[in-house]
């Protein structure tokens, strides 16, 4: 891919990188979704 070469590399490996880090926060923000859940249930079962 990287044979064609010219600015159309540069744009994709640009929007790549930007997909990347959608998917990264999203994944982050799963996470600290299911830590708060976990926390609450914790906190409903100490209660």
């Amino acid at each position: 891919m990287s044979r064609h070469g010219g600015s159309y590399d540069v744009r994709y490996s640009k929007r790549d990188a930007r997909q990347r880090r959608l998917r990264y926060i999203s994944y982050v923000a799963l996470a600290a979704l299911a830590v708060a859940t976990i926390g609450v249930v914790l906190m409903a079962v100490e209660r």
